[in-house]
């Protein structure tokens, strides 16, 4: 499960603020919406609510990463009592399964060898099969894990991403990248933001100052989910996905990040297999999380793109992508956005380029959501509700209150009123 925190300058986030009482969604449909057929209409569901903990309260603005992975539901906040935590909630019953704080895990980091450090609960990714986490240390003495005498100099600073299981919290790999991976950066000014993964790959971004002439310097680096085993790192680059065998990467002006230059890497070895744009394409639009051969480029102007081979994909009649969500259904995958009058939502599926132009569930709607079982999850014009429409357009579940924080198949997560609740769905 990817997470729906934004991440570095690449993510374009939804931050659909709100709470109440859900309100009965107006259906829009445009004359050319096309008939339902068996490959688009989806039956209806009947959704629950599950809460989690004893209350289930959250800030919304103080949430981190939020996602679902193994059977358990996984949110890193910020709390001004314990400062930064990851807590862990059986996704069945809503019961806290494990909880650390940042201050809890300085043993954590110390008994992996990784030196004296604490796990950075700010840089965060859920899934699959492990929760990643960025770490920052100091190493004193000749090996790693040494502690730091009284009145022996600040030591080495290290970075790096310690992979956890989802089941209990207990760390599964340690791995050093800065310094030991990464040259050019002065190592005391370095931080590591883990940005996404696969079932093969961890994406980092390492930035610093250079240790030559002190500007910016940005690396993007990739790890063996496995085993923690550092593949490649990339200077000058900023990762933004991993989706099968493709990482995208942007480069060019820290200052200007309008002005990148997008690219695709080989996810294993990190060599560059094409590149979109002269410094006019823009950045990645990662919040909808890229599918099978589709990506989206955001600034200054969104298209989508064919992650196989770079190409942009060119659709007859239909407007670029705002902000779009992929998901998958029969057929392939496809990718959901809002139109420009905010009244339609059109569809892209792989097979063979189709285009429909399906007239949205809600008036005004966004798209937060699209799941790999067909259902596209669209907020309301107040931003205070949710509800799960077809690729016809059609409402297919009555209105939650508040806005999606997570997917998975048979679960949605929702807030408000700062409350965080499962939601699992079926058929009904």
């Amino acid at each position: 499960m990817r997470r729906f925190a934004a991440v570095g300058l690449l993510t374009v986030g939804l931050m659909l603020a709100g709470c109440g009482a859900p309100s009965e969604p107006e259906p829009v449909r445009t004359d050319d919406a096309p008939a339902p057929d068996e490959g688009r209409e989806l039956p209806g569901l009947a959704v629950g609510e599950t809460q989690i903990g004893d209350e289930g309260e959250y800030r919304e603005s103080l949430l981190g990463a939020v996602g679902l992975e193994d059977g358990r539901l996984v949110v890193s906040s910020f709390s001004t009592d314990d400062g930064e935590e990851l807590d862990a909630y059986d996704s069945a019953t809503g019961e806290l399964s494990w909880q650390l704080t940042a201050s809890e895990t300085e043993h954590l980091v110390s008994s992996a060898g990784l030196g004296e450090g604490r796990l950075d609960f700010s840089s965060v990714v859920v899934g699959p099969e492990s929760v990643f986490v960025g770490y920052d240390a100091t190493r004193c003495g000749d090996a790693a894990g040494d502690e730091c005498a009284d009145g022996e100099d600040e030591g080495a600073r290290q970075s790096g991403v310690v992979a956890l299981d989802p089941a209990d919290g207990t760390p599964l790999w340690g791995a050093p990248v800065v310094p030991d991976h990464v040259d050019g950066i002065i190592d005391r000014t370095a931080s590591i933001d883990v940005v996404d993964a696969s079932a093969e790959v961890v994406l980092a971004n390492v930035r610093g100052e250079g240790s030559e002439d002190g500007e910016r310097v940005d690396v993007a680096v990739g790890l063996d989910s496995r085993t923690g085993h550092v593949l490649w790192a990339q200077q000058d680059l900023v990762a933004a996905f991993v989706e099968g065998d493709v990482v995208g990467v942007s480069s060019g002006s820290p200052s200007s990040p309008e002005d990148a230059v997008l690219g695709g890497l080989d996810a294993g070895s990190g060599e560059r297999l094409w590149t979109v744009g002269d410094g006019e394409t823009g950045m990645w639009a990662v919040d909808g999380h890229p599918r099978d051969r589709l990506a989206a480029a955001f600034l200054p102007a969104g298209e989508l793109i064919d992650l196989h081979t770079g190409e942009i994909i060119t659709a007859p009649n239909a407007p670029k992508p705002m902000l779009p969500q992929f998901g998958r259904a029969e057929g392939g995958a496809f990718a959901a956005w809002a139109a420009e009058d905010d009244a339609t939502v059109l569809y892209s599926v792989d097979d063979g380029g189709e285009v429909i132009r399906g007239g949205t569930a809600l008036e005004n709607g966004i798209v937060q959501a699209a799941g790999d079982d067909g259902y596209i999850w669209v907020a309301s014009d107040d931003r205070k509700t949710s509800v799960a429409v077809d690729r016809t357009g059609a409402v297919r579940s009555e209105p939650l209150a508040g806005r999606l924080l997570a997917l998975a198949e048979g679960i949605v997560v929702t807030i408000s009123d700062d409350t965080i609740r499962l939601r699992p769905y079926a058929a009904d």
